[in-house]
This record gives C-alpha cells, sequence and structure tokens, in this order.
C-alpha cells in the first residue's frame, strides 16, 4: 500500500509540475496596463545581459509616455519566458510597461511589455490608453477583459493533475484489491 501511495504522490507531483513552472498572467486592458506602469516608453534594446535569474537590457528610448527617463537606461527583468521573463533582443524595439524597483526598472510579460510595438501597440493607442488611465478614479473598480484562451490554458494543468492522480489512486485502490 506505501509503494501506490509513493507512486500516486509521485504521478501527482510529475503531472501538475509544468503548470507550476509556466508564466500566467491576469489579463488587462492597455489601460489597465498603464495605469498600473510608472514609465510607459519605446525603445531598442541596444544589449543584453543575463545573471543568474535575471536579465539586464540597455535601451535606447526614442519615445516616452508615462514618467521622465533618461534617453538610455537599464530595465532589468526575469531571465526566463516561464519566469514571465521579457526575452530582449538587441537590435529589436519594444515598448516597455515598468514600474521602479530598489534600484532598477523592472519589467515582465505580465506588464505589457511587448516587442514591435509598431506592430502592436501604437503611440496614438498608448496616449488613448494614458487618457483613459487618468480619467479612472484612483480606488475604483475597473472591469478586467479575461482572455478565455488564457484562461482555459492555465486551469488546464491543474484539471489534468487531478485526473492523473485520481487514475492512480483508483489503478491503487483496485491493484491493492486483487492482490489480497
Amino acid at each position: 500500500m506505501g509503494a501506490v501511495l509513493t507512486a500516486t504522490v509521485a504521478v501527482g507531483f510529475l503531472a501538475h509540475a509544468p503548470a507550476a513552472w509556466a508564466c500566467s498572467c491576469v489579463a488587462h486592458t492597455l489601460e489597465q496596463r498603464y495605469q498600473a506602469a510608472e514609465f510607459v516608453f519605446n525603445g531598442v534594446v541596444e544589449h543584453v545581459d543575463t545573471v543568474g535569474d535575471s536579465a539586464r537590457a540597455r535601451i535606447v528610448l526614442d519615445e516616452i509616455f508615462k514618467g521622465r527617463l533618461p534617453s538610455e537606461l537599464e530595465v532589468t527583468t526575469a531571465s526566463t519566458s516561464a519566469a514571465c521573463g521579457v526575452p530582449f533582443v538587441g537590435g529589436i524595439r519594444y515598448t516597455v510597461f515598468a514600474t521602479q524597483d530598489v534600484e532598477d526598472l523592472a519589467t515582465s510579460a505580465c506588464d505589457g511589455t511587448t516587442e514591435d510595438p509598431a506592430a502592436r501597440v501604437g503611440a496614438r493607442d498608448i496616449a488613448t490608453a494614458g487618457q483613459a488611465a487618468a480619467s479612472i478614479e484612483p480606488g475604483s473598480t475597473v472591469a478586467v477583459e479575461a482572455d478565455s484562451a488564457a484562461d482555459r490554458t492555465s486551469r488546464a494543468g491543474p484539471i489534468a493533475a487531478a485526473a492523473l492522480i485520481a487514475a492512480a489512486v483508483m489503478a491503487g485502490v483496485i491493484w491493492v484489491r486483487l492482490v489480497r
């Protein structure tokens, strides 16, 4: 019986691990991302240094939508996409939604930072988001637009893990009864 329990627990952990290791973000509108960020800007990544769990991107700014910033700066992020890091690549233009960390600016995939803003988020969209965010009263409730595909994906791991655990327990119970 101990072997069955051990096997069941091991299968449960293994089945659930990939979902736990993946980045999972709550869907937000552009206005909500703008409001949450202390700094919003477009810029081209000059170079990226990765040390351990974090990556530091040197960015040359070409448009600043929110905050006062120098023309060049460094932004930190997690070094892997599984930890919601932004996979910065030298020579690529990004729209960055950042907050002030202890010493640096920081961003993540969940903040809304994206590659190639000309194709995804234009300056007019960000300016409109800034105006909309400015019209939201502090402390008010804002409806979040949920991305149903993302919601289904974030629930798939735990559901699959529960199904596997249930199947393993059932197999263990049947095996124990047959052996007796």
